[in-house]
């Protein structure tokens, strides 16, 4: 509503200005009039009310007084504008618009092109002093539509992303900047887990824990294999089984070879003492 009664009244004098201005192309001589804006801190007899918070601010009436040098009528014709509550703390330049605070609720009134009364411009005067502010200087008051801009914005900028990615990756390798504007952009209104996320991945210390972490376990894997891998163990032992059943074979053939040696060497005996018996008998046979 602030910005809107500024503009309405910038647009109101703009029309006063034309009006003035042609009919003082019509008048042919004379006293020319002299225009001037009581709006200005030092020179504006009506800058009487201070705001009553105590904030520095006056309430100053938007007056327009036109004032002729013919001192046969003395005539002055006074346009009132809307009052408005200006900072004075900004001393060096009150005619700028973002010195504009809020208007009173009581003054508060649309301007119209009707309620300005007729005014009388000399040629070639210059109303730049008048319409001093730029209303494109005036930020708007914040609103949830603002508020919402950003969600908005950074959706247009996904989309740009996903067009960009859907490109080929010639022009993505050649040109990357503008991908990585685009990222910088919107890592603002990221969600605060993704945010936590890319800090963590950027932390490098956290990143050699883990990989060294990583390493020491593998090569207890790799201790745990060999101590449970029994296979090289098993094959030795199945080699040895085996040269010992080889081996217990050749026993039991040596000791039946023993035992048939033994059994030879006992009849050898046996027979030697028959002999034996045999050649006493002859003896003696031979001896009778």
């Amino acid at each position: 509503m602030e910005n809107y009664s500024l503009l309405m009244g910038a647009a109101a004098v703009m029309k006063m200005a034309v009006k003035m201005a042609a009919v003082s192309m019509e008048k042919p001589s004379g006293a020319l009039p002299r225009l001037a804006a009581c709006g200005e801190r030092d020179s504006c007899p009506q800058i009487l009310a201070r705001d009553g918070g105590g904030s520095g601010r006056f309430r100053v009436p938007w007056l327009i007084r036109i004032e002729t040098d013919d001192t046969s009528s003395g005539e002055v014709e006074e346009v009132v504008m809307p009052s408005t509550t200006l900072d004075l703390a900004t001393s060096k330049s009150v005619d700028k618009a973002a010195t504009l605070a809020k208007p009173s609720a009581e003054t508060q009134e649309p301007i119209t092109s009707s309620s300005a009364a007729p005014m009388v411009l000399g040629e070639g005067y210059d109303l730049s002093c008048l319409l001093t502010f730029d209303p494109e200087s005036i930020e708007p008051a914040a609103s949830k539509a603002s508020e919402e801009s950003g969600p908005s914005a950074t959706h247009g900028q996904l989309q740009h992303l996903k067009a960009l990615l859907s490109s080929s990756i010639e022009t993505l390798v050649e040109d990357t900047e503008e991908v990585k504007s685009i990222l910088e952009d919107i890592q603002p209104h990221l969600p605060v887990t993704l945010q936590r996320i890319g800090l963590r991945h950027a932390q490098l210390p956290l990143k050699a824990d883990i990989a060294d972490k990583c390493q020491r376990l593998n090569e207890k894997k790799v201790a745990l294999d060999a101590k449970t891998d029994t296979s090289v163990n098993t094959d030795e032992l199945e080699t040895l089984q085996k040269e010992l059943e080889d081996l217990e074979e050749r026993v039991r053939v040596i000791k039946q070879l023993i035992q048939d040696k033994e059994a030879l060497i006992a009849h050898s005996h046996e027979e030697a003492e028959g002999l034996k018996a045999e050649l006493k008998t002859d003896l003696a046979e031979i001896r009778a």
